[in-house]
Parts: C-alpha cells; structure tokens; sequence
C-alpha cells in the first residue's frame, strides 16, 4: 500500500483558501444586491458592462469552495494514515492497525532510532492526563525512554470543554521556542490549577522564560498550523477523549500500532511495551 504525495493536495487547499478569501471580499453589501430565487441564475449585466451576481449565487459559490476546501483538508488528514488489514499477506497486526508519518515539528523524547513509539493525544486541562503524568510516566522515561527503548511523542488535542487547553498547548509550544518545551509541559500538568493565563505566566517565569517572546508567540499564534494538524490528525482517527495514545513500532519513519484509550496502570502498559520489545502485536 503506498502512501500518497501531500503536496500537491496543500497546494489545492492554498488555491481554494485563496479564492474563498478573494470571493468573499469581493461580495457586495446586503443593501446593493439584487435578490433572485435561483442561486444558479444567470449573471446579469451592469450598466457599465460588468458581470454581477446576486448574494444568492454568492453564497451557494462560497459553500461549494468551502465543502471543497474542507474535503481536500480531511485528504490532507487521510493521507497520513495507513490502515493495515488483518488478512494481509505477511501481516501480524490487527484489523484497526494504524501507520502514521513521523511529523517534521513533532516533539519528542528518547532516541529517534528507539524500536518502539509511544504517541500521546494531550489535554493540559484534562485530570486523567495529569494522573498519567504523575503515576505512569515517570515509570516510562526511567525504565524505556531514558535506556533507548522508547521515543515518546505528546499531540496536542484541546477538547472543547476545556476552554484554557488551546492556550496552554501553545504556551508550550512557544516555550519549545526556547528550548524549554518539556520542563513547561511538565510544570503544566504537575500544577493542580487550571492553566489560566496567570498560571501560564507564573510557570513561565519560574522557568526564566523571556516573558515579552512568550506573549509575542501567544498574541501571534505561530504555531496554530501545528495545533490545526494535530487536531486534524486526532478527528481522522475519530479521538474524542484524552489521554489517548497511539503504542507500536517505529519503523521507516512511521509509527505502526494501535490506540489506546484512556489512562492504563504502569505494569498493564509495561506488559504492553514489553510484548512489542519481544517482536509480538501490542
């Protein structure tokens, strides 16, 4: 099964991007359009020669450029999974075995060439992404990521019931601006707070950020494509709930395994890992 190139569906969506932008701007005000039943009506000619159409046909344009946009983006999404069939020859992985591309911005820990991935869909304010932080994870940097074994990569998946999530992920990612990603990502999820603006500064400075590139990153928000394509990654894959992860092999740039759901005891996932380790299905 091959993987299918991505560049030429970015630049369709930037085409449309473009022109939705450009249609947009170029419809005329609700009091200087003349109304018609049809929305496919033909254009009519101005005074002056030009072509005008009715806010009607404008907006069934628009939609249409939208519901192409959004296709071409959810391509974009699929294009980074592979899902690998039960009944293929020479294939030991389940039926909902996943491969998904390695991203170029991903941030990570452990060694790149480790035989094992571990990928987590992250909320900072979600209670059971604490838990894991606090019981689970130390357990996993000390016994795979730190001795080689494990590459652990953190998503970000902002729910919408937790309003002050987006704004701390991006925090961390700004903080990642300056090399300090991790130690903010930990300080985060260790704080019981909720990550207000107050708590994002107040761990910030703790760390010795530079405050005023903090904000700047913030107020910009530079790394919303990133946020975008994690989230886009997360609805491929039909994710809804946090932690979620993603656990199976690293190979050829890939992480090839299946998901897991919700928060596990240490010695469950350990078994887990182990059994991957060894060369079987997780």
């Amino acid at each position: 099964m091959n993987h299918v190139n991505r560049t030429p569906v970015k630049m369709l969506v930037g085409i449309v991007v473009s022109v939705i932008a450009f249609a947009s701007a170029q419809e005329p005000p609700t009091s200087d359009v003349r109304r018609t039943t049809s929305p496919r009506a033909k254009l009519k000619a101005s005074p002056q020669g030009k072509d005008e159409i009715t806010r009607e046909q404008a907006e069934a344009i628009l939609a249409e450029l939208r519901a192409i946009h959004e296709l071409l983006q959810k391509q974009g999404s699929q294009d980074r999974f592979l899902f690998v069939p039960a009944d293929q020859p020479n294939s030991n992985q389940s039926r909902d075995a996943i491969q998904l591309d390695v991203g170029h911005n991903w941030h990570s820990l452990g060694r790149e060439d480790a035989p094992v991935a571990l990928l987590e869909f992250t909320d900072y304010q979600c209670p059971f992404c604490r838990a894991f932080h606090a019981e689970t994870f130390p357990h996993i940097k000390k016994e795979f990521i730190d001795a080689g074994r494990v590459r652990y990569i953190n998503l970000d998946l902002p729910l919408p019931q937790h309003p002050e999530a987006s704004t701390a992920a991006e925090a961390a990612r700004c903080a990642g601006d300056q090399n300090k990603y991790w130690e903010f990502r930990s300080a985060i999820l260790s704080d019981q707070r909720s990550p207000s603006q107050d708590v994002i500064l107040e761990t910030a400075r703790s760390l010795s950020l530079d405050i005023e590139g903090l904000q700047r990153c913030l107020s910009s928000h530079a790394h919303k494509v990133e946020m975008e394509e994690d989230l886009a990654d997360a609805a491929f894959l039909q994710i809804n709930g946090t932690p979620t992860f993603l656990l199976g092999k690293m190979w050829q740039g890939r992480v090839q395994g299946t998901l897991i759901r919700g928060v596990m005891p240490y010695p469950t996932l350990q078994a887990k890992i182990e059994k991957i380790l060894r060369g079987s299905r997780p």
